[in-house]
């Protein structure tokens, strides 16, 4: 299954937290995307049909530690782990950011089953 069938949920969303080292923010925009394509775009690509990134950059947020939450989705937890464990073999975990935090989980369990939930306040949940 890929992620270009959208009426399926992911089976795994992953947050993964992190603060940028100095050995990155050193750098320039320039140097900084050599090394995005030199180290991190194979392994994404190994990946590209099971799991999809998505980048938010929170280090404005000035009372939080983190500069960046990657957050992945997947189809695939076999594919998920892997690429976790790839991407902990490159300069990217460890020297250029520190994980601060990995959360992973699963969308719905039975008790939320949130197309027939709501909230009382009549906010509705995203799905």
């Amino acid at each position: 299954m890929t992620l270009a069938n959208q009426e399926t949920l992911p089976a795994l969303t992953g947050f993964i937290v992190v603060k940028a080292l100095p050995a990155w923010t050193s750098l320039g925009f320039g140097e900084q995307l050599v090394l995005l394509q030199a180290h991190v775009e194979p392994v994404l690509q190994r990946y590209h049909e099971q799991v999809r990134l998505l980048m938010y950059d929170v280090e404005k947020a000035l009372t939080s530690a983190a500069t960046d939450i990657w957050v992945w989705e997947s189809t695939d937890r076999a594919a998920y782990n892997q690429l976790m464990v790839d991407l902990q073999k490159t300069p990217f975990w460890g020297r250029y950011f520190e994980v601060l935090d990995m959360l992973d989980g699963a969308r719905g369990d039975a008790i939320f089953q949130l197309s027939s939930w709501q909230f009382r306040t009549g906010v509705p949940v995203m799905e």
